[in-house]
């Protein structure tokens, strides 16, 4: 066999073997990715680990294994694959802050705060940073640090005051502190919005429910009485029931809403800033939509 012979074997050779292993790959990735649009994320975790037998070193396939092992509440092998992840691809950003938001579910805020901030320090995207900021702030209010949640809150609201994410968070602070008055001003400033009839009706039963609860602790019945009947479906149904259960019974004989007691000025919202949280891994994993968990209702669905 003459010398370009032996070359032109050898090049089939290796074009033979990277087609063989691309194969199982990608028949992997194909039963994986069905699984998980299915929401069947434990079916899902043996065709990745297949991925993983013949790419190793692709970190992105440790990323998918840990969103189905965080969909299945495995959180501590969820965050062994996300720490794979970062360890073959220390710029992956979304490994830091999906560790950080099962960190805050697990309780342990500082570090959840930390691996935001790792996130943070890696992210090229300005929006997206402030959506990290966003998650810190979510994360001091479940620890209940207020005076911190309040500082890094400051730094977005110099940014966009009037962003309704940011209104959001200041909303829940004032709930946290009692401020009755201050959290109705703002979650009406959020309700007035005309970007708010954009979301998807359990997510504006979120804001109406705590305008409720903000006029119930402001001994303003009526108005309590008229957010609570929008905020009426859902688990918010449930909530009214433990409190004002005539009230449930009332709402089912009654024709439909009537129109807001109070008119707010339209506001400019700022840019647009998707949160991911707890159940929102940022990959194509199919996901359900509720943050981290940190307000008062745990969990919001922004809807836009």
């Amino acid at each position: 066999m003459n010398i370009f012979a032996k070359i032109a074997f050898a090049l089939l050779l290796s074009l033979g073997t990277t087609i063989l292993t691309a194969q199982p790959v990608q028949n992997a990735d194909k039963k994986a990715e069905a699984l998980m649009k299915q929401k069947k994320y434990a079916d899902a975790i043996p065709f990745i680990n297949e991925m993983i037998k013949v790419e190793p070193k692709n970190n992105k396939w440790y990323f998918e294994k840990g969103n189905c092992e965080m969909q299945t509440r495995n959180l501590d092998a969820a965050k062994t694959d996300y720490a794979k992840s970062i360890e073959l691809n220390p710029k992956f950003v979304p490994a830091y802050t999906q560790t950080a938001s099962i960190l805050a579910k697990q309780k342990h805020y500082d570090e959840a705060v930390a691996f935001y901030q790792k996130g943070i320090a890696q992210e090229t995207v300005p929006a997206k940073k402030a959506q990290y900021k966003m998650m810190i702030v979510d994360t001091y209010i479940q620890k209940n640090d207020l005076a911190a949640a309040k500082t890094t809150l400051a730094e977005l609201q110099k940014a966009a005051p009037e962003n309704q994410r940011v209104l959001y968070y200041d909303a829940e602070i004032k709930m946290k502190e009692k401020n009755w008055a201050g959290a109705k001003d703002t979650y009406t400033k959020i309700v007035s919005n005309p970007n708010f009839t954009k979301m998807k009706p359990m997510a504006q039963a979120q804001y109406y429910y705590s305008l409720g609860l903000v006029y119930l602790e402001m001994k303003d019945e009526p108005n309590a009485r008229m957010y609570w009947k929008k905020a009426n479906m859902g688990k918010y149904k449930d909530k009214i029931a433990e409190i004002k259960p005539e009230w449930i019974l009332e709402f089912a004989d009654e024709p439909a809403n009537p129109t807001d007691a109070i008119s707010g000025t339209p506001i400019n919202t700022g840019d647009s800033l998707p949160i991911p949280g707890f159940d929102t891994p940022e990959s194509t994993t199919p996901t359900e939509t509720t943050p981290n968990g940190g307000s008062s209702d745990g969990g919001l669905d922004w809807g836009f």
